[in-house]
């Protein structure tokens, strides 16, 4: 099987380690159904080795360089790999993804895509570069899904409205939880004390939304509510400690890094809230799994985060005032309530029920490929 996507795989001596979701765990689930996977994706090179659970194992990569979007060997490496693949899994928005959607319109392939995020959201945050790029990029994956074989979406709604298809089609997340559930409610506390709200996702990306969880948090300094920020995940930290220091509220920021699972899931148990301020998104795993973990989850109203926590617990993008007044209502809600209502979104995303409908999809791929 051929899968293919844009994530950037790091390379040091060698070794090939992700940042991401697209891990062993994840391309374990392929293997079961498809067997052998080969990889098309990027690659950076680092100074310095990757945390070795996220290091790739028993893979067969082709990672080419980001820049080289359209060069004469990477497409002569694609043809042939596609004219050797029997299965193939593009994993869109990705421009690698477009690419080999084409290529195999061309050569009368048929194809499975997975739609992740949205395209349009996605670039449009990538500075001016991406803006330029991304009405093109946003028509790549709306043709190349629109005339998929199979489609796997992991909204229930956002992403099928955007990004039709004429082929078979199901609702699907790609986060599988594998936590029990927590079924007690977490201790609520008052205005005397320190209220911990977080965030899990790279640090180096402005799209992620941080800053403006800085300064919600550095108002509520002015009303007296004492908030403490802990961010999770990869990336120089130095442009968002530099806007703490400016809003004098460095002191209530704390950078955790990249957490490895076990790590992670202490990380979720320690907050009385999660924000996903994120400016695009798909469906996010990290509000699953706070969710899972029993955090009261508020984020943007953009990709599948209102479908998760609800439409009354998600602000606008960019919105100080409305991110602070969600950490507010905080001191309004009733814990019980917020577990019981986590719990009916989370059961959705159990592995077992997830597996068995993602994997009778492929199957059924498979069936018409043949």
């Amino acid at each position: 099987m051929l899968f293919v996507h844009d994530h950037k795989f790091i390379e040091y001596k060698k070794n090939i380690y992700t940042l991401g979701s697209l891990n062993n765990q994840l391309f374990k689930r392929y293997e079961n159904i498809f067997g052998e996977v080969t990889i098309i994706a990027n690659k950076v090179q680092a100074s310095k080795p990757g945390v070795e659970d996220n290091r790739l194992t028993n893979k067969q990569l082709f990672l080419f360089k980001q820049k080289n979007i359209l060069g004469v060997g990477k497409l002569k490496a694609i043809y042939k790999l596609l004219k050797s693949e029997k299965y193939i899994v593009l994993r869109l928005p990705s421009i690698n993804g477009c690419i080999v959607g084409i290529m195999c319109l061309m050569m009368r392939k048929k194809y499975l895509v997975e739609v992740v995020g949205c395209a349009k959201d996605a670039f449009n945050n990538h500075g001016l570069s991406g803006k330029l790029v991304a009405p093109f990029i946003t028509f790549g994956v709306r043709f190349v899904t629109k005339r998929a074989t199979s489609v796997l979406y992991v909204t229930e709604e956002f992403l099928q409205n955007r990004y039709p298809t004429k082929g078979n089609s199901i609702s699907c997340s790609d986060v599988i939880l594998d936590e029990p559930y927590e079924k007690k409610p977490k201790y609520k506390k008052n205005k005397s004390e320190k209220l911990v709200v977080g965030t899990a996702g790279a640090i180096n990306v402005r799209y992620k939304g941080q800053e403006f969880v800085l300064r919600a948090i550095q108002e509520l300094k002015g009303e007296k509510i004492d908030v403490e920020y802990r961010l999770a995940g990869s990336g120089n930290s130095d442009y968002l400690l530099e806007i703490a220091r400016e809003l004098g509220i460095e002191k209530q920021v704390i950078f955790e890094g990249l957490l490895n699972r076990n790590q992670i899931k202490k990380y979720y148990k320690g907050l009385d809230i999660y924000i996903q301020p994120s400016l695009t998104e798909g469906m996010p795993r990290a509000v699953i799994e706070a969710m899972n973990a029993g955090c009261y989850c508020i984020g943007t109203c953009v990709g599948g985060i209102p479908e998760l926590v609800g439409r009354s617990n998600c602000f606008e993008k960019k919105s100080v005032h409305g991110i602070k007044k969600l950490i507010k209502r905080y001191y309004e809600l009733d814990m019980e309530e917020v577990c019981k209502n986590n719990y009916s979104v989370v059961k959705k995303f159990q592995e077992n029920t997830l597996n068995e409908k993602r994997n009778a999809f492929y199957k059924n791929y498979m069936m018409m490929v043949k």
